[in-house]
């Protein structure tokens, strides 16, 4: 099995792909960015339950400060966007220049690893005939996330599990009671992760 770094938000979603992966018997090492300035509560309250499920798993789990990145990358540039005039996309820049290049950078200058994963409901194949890797909505359409991912690089798309994208939310839900998460009963709340 493979050595992989797990985007964790302190959600049931983020939980489940660790713990899903660690089950598998992938070595897994949790790790969340820490975004947000000032004293919010969504950030402390997601670290705080994403150091819990790395406890409950027996995995390490590592904090990215990313504030500058993140507030250099997305909130000037949805300030500026509005300003200009024009609507922005935030999610999608912050998923390729804040989320997953950075992380999979650290993963592998820092812990050695070669893959990482999120709870994002989506789906990554590679196809042979036109050897490019294809980014695929999710089982669940519901819950589906690959539109905010598809700027996403090919380097980054062929390194990257989706654990939940062959399943639905509510089956996410029945693993993570089936695991005993912590997290198995928390609802989403606003500016998650890795969810």
């Amino acid at each position: 099995m493979s050595k992989i770094v797990v985007g964790l938000s302190g959600g049931v979603d983020s939980s489940v792909a660790a713990a899903t992966l660690h089950h598998q018997g992938h070595e897994v090492i949790g790790l969340t960015l820490w975004l947000m300035q000032g004293k919010g509560q969504c950030c402390s309250e997601g670290m705080v339950d994403a150091a819990q499920l790395c406890e409950e798993l027996g995995i390490p789990h590592h904090i990215v400060d990313s504030r500058e990145t993140f507030q250099a990358n997305i909130v000037d540039y949805l300030v500026e966007g509005y300003q200009a005039g024009v609507t922005p996309l935030p999610c999608s820049q912050c998923n390729r220049t804040v989320k997953f290049g950075p992380m999979l950078d650290y993963a592998r200058q820092e812990l050695g690893a070669e893959a990482i994963a999120t709870g994002h409901y989506a789906r990554v194949r590679f196809n042979a005939e036109t050897q490019r890797y294809e980014l695929l909505r999710a089982v669940d359409r519901n819950k589906d996330q690959s539109y905010f991912l598809y700027d996403l690089t090919q380097e980054m798309l062929g390194s990257l599990h989706f654990p939940l994208g062959e399943q639905t939310k509510a089956e996410t839900r029945q693993t993570a009671e089936k695991f005993g998460l912590h997290t198995a009963a928390k609802t989403r709340k606003s500016g998650s992760l890795f969810d």
